[in-house]
């Protein structure tokens, strides 16, 4: 149903070349979402062929699309984005948090989230941060008590609570 859609929505903005950065931007997340990464850079191909600057936005897209597979390289590219003075936001890291996670990396997970912390990204979203908590707290608890680590996946998952705003 969604590629049916996104075909839609596609075919009332053709011809894609003469679409708004915007309706662009859409079709490459609907993409992502639908699994299609080679529609999804395609789009995004014609926002560069047109030599307009890809915003955060158009760049959370690929981060998404890389982080769903590997959160890791999705990393490195928030780095080059750092590098080329891109600014990630929220969702950036609220993608790779969660991606993290899903993947088992709470190393990463955590990295990410104290990275976004000393950029004084302070609203993450709410489902970032409660998935954080929560695996947090269930690592913790499968470690035996007397275990260092345990203490220290609480104390994260109370540090993650603490320094949060909501928006």
């Amino acid at each position: 149903f969604a590629r049916k859609v996104l075909e839609e929505f596609e075919a009332a903005k053709a011809p894609l070349a003469e679409a708004t950065h915007f309706d662009l931007n859409a079709i490459s997340r609907g993409r992502a979402l639908v699994g299609d990464f080679q529609g999804c850079l395609s789009a995004l191909r014609i926002i560069i062929d047109r030599k307009e600057v890809p915003d955060v936005f158009d760049i959370n897209i690929i981060v998404e699309a890389l982080a769903m597979h590997d959160p890791s390289r999705a990393a490195l590219m928030v780095r080059k984005m750092l590098e080329s003075n891109v600014m990630p936001d929220s969702v950036t890291f609220g993608t790779l948090i969660g991606n993290a996670l899903k993947k088992g990396n709470f190393e990463l997970a955590g990295h990410c989230f104290a990275q976004s912390k000393s950029l004084k990204i302070e609203k993450l979203s709410p489902s970032a941060v409660a998935r954080f908590v929560q695996e947090s707290l269930s690592t913790a608890l499968r470690l035996p008590i007397s275990n260092r680590s345990a203490f220290q996946y609480t104390q994260g998952a109370y540090d993650v609570i603490e320094s949060t705003q909501f928006p």
